[in-house]
């Protein structure tokens, strides 16, 4: 892993966030200063992607708890080769 930080990337766009975690300089993660009405959730954090070398800008998703739960089971299939 070499030199590699947990630190905000350069080119995240919300300073507000209270800075979690960064990965691969390419994913960051972050919570909300304050929760945002979500139907009957509340959405907690933010997940930006930079898509940028992909043409597609900064991918910006609000997210709760709900939506990780359902993220992880979606990810476990992949690790697990369930799919």
């Amino acid at each position: 892993m070499g030199n590699w930080k947990n630190k905000r990337p350069n080119w995240c766009p919300h300073q507000d966030c209270i800075f979690k975690m960064s990965s691969q300089n390419l994913i960051c993660t972050g919570k909300l200063p304050k929760p945002e009405s979500h139907g009957i959730d509340e959405n907690t954090h933010r997940q930006c992607l930079d898509e940028r070398g992909f043409n597609k800008g900064i991918h910006d998703l609000q997210i709760n708890k709900t939506d990780a739960w359902i993220f992880k089971r979606h990810m476990d299939l992949v690790i697990n080769d369930k799919l």
